[in-house]
């Protein structure tokens, strides 16, 4: 019986590697995604900034247009 429960468990992990993944390898794909987490914000931080004066003159001229009702 224990060799069939062995057979079982080395069927399932090679239909489901990630079931052997070793916690060094969790560790270090936590590492990368949280790595790949901060550029994308910094990215996005970058782009805002890179865009506000064009974007605060938009909202200038929009407001201005509403206020003085010339659009």
């Amino acid at each position: 019986m224990d060799n069939e429960a062995n057979l079982n468990n080395k069927a399932l992990e090679s239909h489901h590697p990630w079931r052997t993944v070793q916690q060094g390898s969790h560790q270090q794909f936590l590492q990368m995604t949280t790595a790949l987490h901060q550029l994308t914000n910094q990215f996005c931080a970058a782009t805002l900034l890179h865009n506000a004066p064009q974007n605060l003159q938009n909202i200038w001229q929009i407001r201005t247009q509403e206020t003085f009702h010339l659009g």
